[in-house]
């Protein structure tokens, strides 16, 4: 496979790498620099690869990535698609022009995922992926240069949605760090606050603005400083904590199950006010 797939036009570099050991198991990832290419050589590149395959691999973890441009990357796992990858290479070059400077790195197998680092600003990104995507479901994760917070969105999410919840996070008196939205609601929020004595009320302040329901939970995390801007204390214990709004699905952490190990009296304080207040356990 290594001289006949080397040597295709549009092909600058290949290379594959073989294992089966008691580790890992039995693994085949092969990678395939195509920056120049055209889309149909790189449909004949993928459909030369499953020729040869065959069915030789089957029961081995597989991937292969085809680079198709500076920082853009199609991503496979067993199953590689020729037509699909030659649709996506336009399309993941349409992305790449549209958001110039990026990391993109497009991936599927069972499900679709996009990568974007480096990236513009959140809305420009999200429009870019909007134009290419359309209505297909893919999970997008948007991570823009500086100290703008990073989105992991699920797809189809309309530019009337989007706008709904800027809106809802506009004013926050908090620090944005990540966020994740399914199914156009939030359902994930990791925020820091500034200051202590304010923490409970600046963290009502979000979940009144999100406004979560038990059809649409929120898990809220969050970073508080001590006096010396430190999230943690000389023993490494956090002022940070968590709240699972209109839920009660905690993650079976150390945290969780000891938490007076990890998390300081206040932080503990705090987040116990928190969650009595504001999650579905009770």
């Amino acid at each position: 496979m290594d001289a006949e797939i080397s040597a295709m036009p549009g092909v600058e570099m290949y290379s594959a790498s073989y294992s089966n050991d008691i580790t890992h198991g039995a693994v085949l990832d092969l990678s395939i620099r195509m920056p120049a290419a055209t889309e149909d050589q790189v449909t004949a590149v993928a459909r030369r690869i499953n020729e040869i395959k065959g069915d030789y691999f089957d029961g081995y973890d597989q991937s292969a990535d085809f680079t198709v441009g500076k920082g853009l990357t199609l991503q496979r796992g067993e199953r590689l698609d020729p037509e699909q990858l030659g649709t996506d290479t336009r399309l993941i070059r349409q992305l790449g022009g549209a958001l110039p400077g990026s990391d993109i790195n497009w991936f599927r197998n069972s499900g679709t995922s996009i990568v974007i680092r480096e990236a513009p600003p959140v809305a420009q990104s999200l429009a870019a992926v909007r134009t290419v995507v359309g209505n297909e479901p893919t999970s997008v994760e948007v991570m823009p240069v500086g100290d703008d917070p990073m989105w992991r969105v699920g797809f189809p999410f309309s530019i009337e949605r989007e706008q709904q919840i800027r809106q809802q996070l506009t004013g926050l008196p908090v620090r944005m760090a990540a966020l994740t939205i399914e199914d156009g609601h939030l359902s994930y929020m990791s925020v820091g606050v500034g200051d202590t004595t304010s923490a409970y009320d600046d963290l009502a302040a979000v979940i009144e603005a999100v406004k979560p329901t038990p059809d649409h939970p929120l898990f809220l995390r969050w970073d508080v400083p001590d006096n010396s801007g430190k999230t943690a204390d000389d023993s490494g214990k956090t002022g940070g904590g968590s709240v699972h709004v209109a839920g009660c699905e905690y993650p079976g952490t150390a945290g969780e199950q000891e938490p007076e190990k990890y998390y300081s009296p206040e932080a503990l304080d705090l987040q116990r006010r928190v969650r009595v207040a504001f999650d579905g356990c009770g």
